[in-house]
């Protein structure tokens, strides 16, 4: 299968031809020496150049591939997360082919591509593993259960990882991209001479950078203002020192935790020298099977986008041409991230029953369930301020009286994007009719 795939979330625009797990071709035209004088992307920038060089980056792959626009099956397109400009510029071009060529397109989503790099390099590699993706906007743990069917484990509070050694960087007057240079002129850490904090989170698998980055900016400051001079080279090894602490402690935590017996490293900083190497040397002490993209299949680029998109089609995923985009990275499960909400009061045990039948059967569908019993209205009020995240695509309702309609209206004032099942209390049947479908509820599932 053909497929045509666009990558333009960032400062690189790419387009790739693949067949299946097969690159054919992968053109990159990268803005990073443009960029480099702000020390970081500038957003508007950034979606010009797109614009200006995405259909000459489209010609050079439909040539490279040696085939022509007729011979392609499918199109397919980063749409989030991203710069909104910078997205908006690829999935319209992407869907121009779609409806000139009258072929499918098929949305990806970002994160999952990256982890579909390793696909590339690692013919053997299937799932189900746990993977660590790390970039310049996102540090996630993730376990892979199919190739479109993903449970988050971790994700970061704040800043990503990449983003900390970016910032560190220009702390210490590297040019971007930080991470990089970072890697290259590091020595030897400094532990002593320049300590670093550990950022804790109340959810052990999360991870937490931006107190981590403060340290840094403190450290160079304050050396500023007493004329004394950083010793870049081993301020650079200790950050990148830290940053692989957090990074290996968290992702091994969850190895054990998960009893996993492959890890997957995904995202631009999985081509840290660093973390490369103590990563495989930590899985050998284990008997873990460790997995990296191809240095070059590490950053962003289109080949990644489709071969995720080959598993996208064949599990159905395919978009109109009121494709929306969006930057909000926690649409790991493509919209599918769902809160339960239960009011008890059918009894404990029938409670537990049907919470458990119903929690199985939205998590086998590919949803992230995330269940809050109320008990009282005191208790709901607190629910209800606990979840103005906007994290959930889903709420299902179990009950509906006083006390649930407040933790709802809670959550729709909070600007979260809801799409709302009531489902009153009772059986599977009557939860699937709650729906408005009259199907079995596994199926209904799939349909929210």
């Amino acid at each position: 299968m053909l497929i045509l795939s666009i990558e333009s979330s960032c400062d690189e625009t790419s387009v790739a031809v693949t067949d299946g797990r097969k690159v054919l071709s992968n053109i990159v035209s990268t803005q990073i020496e443009e960029h480099k004088i702000y020390g970081g992307v500038v957003p508007e920038i950034a979606s010009r150049r797109h614009t200006e060089n995405i259909s000459a980056v489209c010609r050079a792959a439909i040539k490279k591939a040696e085939i022509e626009y007729k011979d392609l099956d499918a199109v397919a397109v980063t749409f989030a997360p991203g710069l909104i400009g910078a997205l908006l510029v690829g999935v319209n071009f992407a869907k121009g082919l779609s409806y000139t060529l009258g072929i499918p397109l098929i949305p990806v989503h970002h994160l999952r591509s990256h982890i579909a790099a390793n696909y590339i390099t690692n013919e053997d590699l299937k799932p189900p593993f746990l993977c660590l993706t790390v970039s310049g906007g996102n540090t996630l743990l993730t376990k892979v259960e199919d190739y479109t069917v993903f449970k988050p484990i971790g994700k970061t509070m704040d800043d990503a990882a990449g983003e900390c050694l970016d910032k560190a960087a220009r702390c210490m007057g590297l040019n971007y991209p930080g991470g990089v240079n970072i890697d290259k002129i590091a020595t030897e850490a400094d532990t002593k001479k320049y300590p670093l904090p550990y950022p804790k989170t109340e959810n052990k698998f999360d991870f937490s950078f931006s107190g981590l980055k403060t340290a840094i900016v403190n450290i160079t400051h304050n050396a500023a203002q007493k004329n004394e001079e950083i010793d870049v080279p081993v301020l650079a090894a200790t950050v990148r020192q830290k940053v692989c602490d957090i990074l290996i402690d968290k992702t091994m935590s969850a190895v054990r935790k998960e009893n996993a017996k492959t890890v997957v490293i995904a995202g631009g900083v999985s081509a840290n020298s660093e973390l490369r190497e103590r990563m495989l040397k930590k899985c050998r002490e284990e008997g873990i099977k460790l997995y990296f993209p191809e240095l070059k299949y590490c950053g962003d680029n289109a080949a990644m986008v489709g071969v995720q998109a080959f598993y996208e089609y064949e599990s159905g995923n395919i978009a109109s041409l009121d494709l929306k985009i969006t930057d909000k990275k926690e649409v790991f499960s493509m919209s599918k991230e769902m809160l339960i909400i239960v009011n008890p009061k059918s009894g404990k045990a029938k409670m537990r029953t049907e919470l458990l039948d119903i929690s199985e059967i939205f998590s086998s569908a590919g949803y992230h369930v995330s269940v809050y019993p109320t008990k009282e209205r005191a208790d709901a009020t607190k629910k209800a301020e606990k979840l103005k995240t906007g994290d959930f695509d889903t709420v299902v309702v179990c009950g509906g009286d006083g006390t649930l309609n407040e933790v709802i209206t809670g959550l729709m004032h909070s600007g979260t994007d809801v799409k709302l099942g009531y489902i009153p209390s009772g059986t599977l049947n009557e939860w699937s009719s709650g729906l408005g479908i009259s199907r079995d509820i596994k199926t209904a599932a799939k349909d929210i």
